[in-house]
């Protein structure tokens, strides 16, 4: 086992609850999902807008190699249809590379990803780096660990985030002058959920796992009076999921705690 505590978890959100392979899959699925360092585009410009009150980035830091973390992604899993779901909060799983060593390799994994782990305890954010582990707005988490429900409420009135994708291009913009001059940073995440893995080693030896919200692919780019521009993201599998969604939030700069978050499913994001 692999995170610092001996403690199961439940469900605990009760409460609000190579290149392309054919031409025909692309067009099915809008996003078009490649290979190794090739970028995702969208056939047309796609909006999205998120709210004018705080969107939490919820962050669950995660392996394939840990034995405590099908249950959390199991969690997450549940949040795709939460009735609240990008209107409150936002849905990342980061999966961490520094369990690959001991025996089974979660082919999501990114060194970065561990390192905004690293981020966050060294600012004094978190107790240590461990999996599952979770954040909420910016915040350590531990109440999954005791079946407490997802702590966000009484947000606060911050600015919207909008999200406007044109091909492989992306701008993240907001029109609110206060959030404007404090944010630095604008960060974006491919996200893909229906996705599984059978696992053939490790801790997790013989079980099929399955994962929503994977964080796929990641940028950052300067975010300088009230907006951002970079490309899309680019992939480093061929995993093609069954649904998938942008999220993109807005730092300080190198403090890894989100001001804002907006994300939402792609065009043709409903599973088929």
């Amino acid at each position: 086992m692999k995170s610092r505590s001996s403690l199961s978890a439940p469900s605990v959100f009760r409460t609000g609850r190579g290149l392309q392979r054919q031409r025909r899959a692309m067009f099915s699925l809008c996003v078009v999902l490649c290979c190794v360092s090739a970028p995702f585009a969208l056939a047309s410009q796609t909006t999205i807008q998120g709210p004018e009150s705080q969107v939490q980035l919820v962050e669950l830091f995660t392996s394939e190699g840990c034995s405590s973390c099908p249950r959390a992604d199991a969690t997450l899993v549940e949040l795709e249809n939460h009735p609240d779901l990008w209107q409150t909060f936002a849905p990342i799983g980061l999966h961490v590379d520094y369990w690959d060593r001991l025996g089974w390799r979660d082919r999501f994994a990114t060194a970065g990803n561990g390192q905004r782990q690293r981020n966050y305890a060294r600012a004094g954010l978190a107790s240590g780096v461990y999996t599952p582990g979770w954040f909420v707005g910016g915040q350590e988490w531990r109440g999954w660990f005791t079946g407490q429900s997802l702590p966000i409420g009484n947000l606060t009135q911050i600015g919207s985030l909008g999200i406007v994708i044109d091909g492989a291009h992306v701008r993240v913009h907001t029109a609110n002058a206060g959030l404007s001059r404090i944010a630095r940073q604008v960060h974006v995440a491919i996200i893909g959920a229906g996705l599984t893995s059978r696992v053939r080693s490790g801790e997790n030896r013989g079980r099929t796992l399955n994962h929503g919200f994977v964080a796929l692919a990641q940028a950052q780019a300067v975010f300088a009076s009230g907006s951002g521009e970079l490309d899309l993201p680019e992939a480093d599998n061929d995993d093609i999921p069954t649904r998938r969604a942008i999220v993109a939030w807005v730092t300080r700069g190198d403090n890894p705690v989100p001001l804002q978050a907006a994300g939402g499913w792609l065009p043709s994001g409903a599973a088929q």
